[in-house]
């Protein structure tokens, strides 16, 4: 049951693109999600993670975008690339 959501989930990741390298593959799942508009106490409870987790995957993804504005949006941030 849980497998085709994950799938739905990760549908727009692309292994070719240049971010599925430089991302983990549980940062590339994350950010699926919060491309998708999921925050992360919803995104904890997918993934039965802490929402510490999470915040902390979160981080690294700012840090690899070189989001270096904390009160910038991800999601619009990520809407805008091909992960």
């Amino acid at each position: 049951m849980l497998s085709p959501y994950m799938s739905r989930l990760s549908a727009g990741l692309s292994p070719e693109n240049e971010w599925s390298s430089a991302l983990s593959a549980s940062e590339l799942r994350i950010a699926a999600m919060i491309k998708r508009g999921l925050n992360s106490e919803e995104i904890a409870d997918h993934l039965s993670i802490s929402p510490h987790t999470v915040r902390t995957h979160r981080r690294n993804i700012r840090k690899e975008f070189q989001i270096l504005n904390t009160h910038a949006n991800l999601s619009i941030h990520l809407r805008g690339k091909q992960l």
